[in-house]
């Protein structure tokens, strides 16, 4: 399996395609758990440790969906991971998200939204950006819009991963 991950490259076209996120497993085992079905379309290339996916789009249920530029950091090593993603545009369902399933390695099985987060009931936006790691991130975008109004964040808003490892401070 190692040699498969660190040496199989791929340069691919996928056309629309329905895919179980069960069958990514056996690609990537940390996603253990998670079930659920996307569309995803997309240009790959690159290795399984350092996939690029220069045209992605992948929709979740009805109404989610995220379009723009995507490099899958080496899954293996996602703690000390670099993350510098580029989003065209997005929309966000947050009734949709929580019934997102999580890896059983997640402490909870879905992600659960604080409720005054939940008011916002979807954000969409356009050039977005997200650039750090798990621990701390920055991310920069455009506009974003929700139930509630628009924000603009041209400067970015840094995240760093609380002490306690259980939310984000900004």
């Amino acid at each position: 399996f190692k040699q498969f991950v660190d040496s199989v490259t791929f340069d691919a076209q996928i056309d629309a395609s329905d895919v179980s996120l069960e069958e990514i497993v056996h690609f990537a085992p940390a996603l253990d758990g998670m079930n659920d079905r996307v569309k995803l379309k997309s240009k790959i290339y690159g290795s399984v440790s350092t996939m690029r996916l220069p045209k992605f789009e992948l929709k979740y249920a009805e109404k989610t969906y995220v379009h723009g530029k995507i490099k899958i950091a080496d899954y293996r090593n996602f703690e000390n991971g670099f993350f510098d993603e580029r989003i065209d545009d997005f929309y966000v369902d947050f009734e949709e998200l929580k019934r997102f399933r999580l890896p059983n390695s997640a402490p909870e099985p879905y992600i659960t939204l604080d409720p005054e987060l939940e008011r916002l009931q979807f954000i969409e936006g356009d050039k977005l950006s997200l650039i750090g790691g798990r621990k701390e991130f920055t991310f920069f975008a455009d506009k974003f819009n929700t139930a509630l109004g628009s924000i603009e964040l041209h400067y970015g808003v840094n995240f760093k991963l609380a002490p306690t490892e259980d939310h984000y401070l900004f």
